[in-house]
């Protein structure tokens, strides 16, 4: 089974991809098409995380605290 990565990672690597479309974009290796289509992917994956994020944040708000045993 693949190692999963770690958010930051999966983050860092999005971004490098997204760089590496605008280079290719400027260099006419991509259609203007493909890079829409690759910045709309972008876009749903960092709404994926931005809902995770607020939900866990809500979560955290929201939860109660348990005390421990004595």
């Amino acid at each position: 089974m693949a190692k999963e990565k770690s958010l930051p990672d999966v983050l860092l690597s999005l971004t490098v991809s997204l760089i590496s479309d605008l280079q290719e974009l400027r260099s006419g290796k991509i259609t203007n098409v493909d890079a829409r289509t690759r910045a709309q992917v972008a876009r749903e994956a960092l709404r994926s995380v931005h809902l995770q994020l607020q939900g866990a944040k809500y979560l955290m708000e929201k939860a109660k605290l348990i005390e421990a045993p004595k």
